[in-house]
């Protein structure tokens, strides 16, 4: 991958084949046996979510974790997304879905990682009115095939939708070569 711009992010939209994104897109949207995993609380950050425990929740799917393979999806989906970043290893891959809300809701300012030098990569799934906000003001629309590379240490939050039935992204987490 080339070096990230000056201020620690790179978009890349069309970033995989349009045959393997539709891939990804079908596998986790309309696949009605895909695993997702309901997570009861998405942020402990109360500064944006307001102590709005209503929505304070989301849907997961941890395909690789702490060096362990935690999903049978995860050989099809890690060949894709190590084949065009080449990580020199990964730490953490994850699908999040959020559902559609009423009103734009803001989550939790977050890293997913602390302590180490890492690169965190959103692929985003479907295209949808949701945004990747970070704390230095940065705001990144989700666009279906879109990827966006950061700095591991820059704090950031997603937020739902309002115009799709959710919001679907793949966190990964890894060390660059």
């Amino acid at each position: 991958m080339d070096d990230l711009q000056e201020n620690g992010y790179k978009i890349i939209d069309n970033f995989l084949p349009e045959e393997q994104h539709k891939f990804i897109e079908n596998t986790l949207t309309n696949d009605i046996l895909f695993p997702w995993f309901i997570t009861p609380d998405k942020s402990s950050d109360n500064e944006l979510m307001q102590n709005d425990d209503l929505n304070n929740y989301q849907f997961t799917h941890t395909f690789y974790q702490n060096n362990i393979i935690n999903s049978t999806y995860c050989d099809n989906l890690s060949f894709i997304f190590d084949s065009k970043l080449e990580p020199l290893s990964l730490l953490k891959i994850k699908a999040n879905l959020t559902a559609r809300t009423g009103e734009i809701i803001k989550y939790g300012w977050h890293v997913d990682f602390s302590g180490n030098k890492h690169k965190t990569a959103i692929y985003y799934v479907n295209t949808n009115n949701g945004k990747t906000l970070f704390k230095n003001g940065l705001e990144i629309d989700s666009v279906g095939n879109r990827l966006v590379i950061f700095n591991g240490d820059m704090i950031h939050t997603g937020t739902s939708c309002t115009d799709k039935r959710f919001r679907c992204v793949i966190n990964l987490n890894y060390i660059e070569k």
